[in-house]
């Protein structure tokens, strides 16, 4: 009984000083639609998606080849943590079937986001998409700025990415490359009118 603890009648009964008596509800688990990928295969679980699309490939493939922009607003001097993404980025879109060129690369923080997006437009080479680097304190009119313009006018698609989230990739966590890394490839596939599942 409570009294034998030093409770005294009227008091407010806590949860922490007394949790065997409260009742804990369930904890809430995430729903997760069953979607389609290629060939016709229904996935169930969301941790299981990633891993049936590299075996059974995206529900449709609209354009297989992607040239993609890479450019950094904000200051780094992790030149080698970047290149390695997107060696990485690339080996991961490959084998989803994807060819990957990088057809445009710069990793000092441009003077303007608006003069930068636009060099990127009026490339040769036109980009399907722009990953965008940016610094995990930046504010958040930065990431604003950097998809107002790119929608201006000529729409350019973009990808952000921090570099807190860079790092842990190339860590090669098991977790960070199924999860953070597949996010990321899985924006840039559908952002490419490519569309890796469906509702099933």
């Amino acid at each position: 009984p409570l009294k034998d603890r030093g409770w005294i009648e009227g008091e407010r009964i806590s949860d922490k000083e007394y949790p065997h008596i409260f009742v804990k509800p369930e904890p809430k688990k995430r729903y997760f639609p069953p979607v389609c990928i290629g060939g016709g295969k229904i996935v169930e679980r969301e941790e299981d998606i990633y891993y049936q699309l590299r075996i059974n490939g995206i529900y449709e493939m609209v354009k297989k080849d992607l040239k993609i922009a890479f450019s950094v607003f904000g200051e780094t001097k992790d030149y080698d943590d970047l290149n390695k993404f997107i060696k990485t980025l690339e080996k991961e879109i490959e084998a989803l079937g994807f060819n990957m060129e990088p057809v445009y690369v710069n990793f000092q923080k441009p003077r303007d986001i608006k003069e930068e997006i636009e060099k990127i437009k009026e490339n040769e080479q036109k980009s399907d998409i722009l990953v965008a680097f940016i610094e995990d304190n930046s504010e958040s009119n930065i990431y604003n700025e950097i998809k107002r313009y790119s929608l201006q006018n000529q729409i350019l698609q973009t990808q952000v990415v921090t570099f807190k989230t860079l790092r842990k990739i190339l860590k090669e966590e098991e977790k960070y490359v199924k999860y953070i890394l597949g996010n990321i490839v899985l924006g840039i596939l559908a952002k490419t009118r490519n569309k890796p599942f469906i509702f099933a």
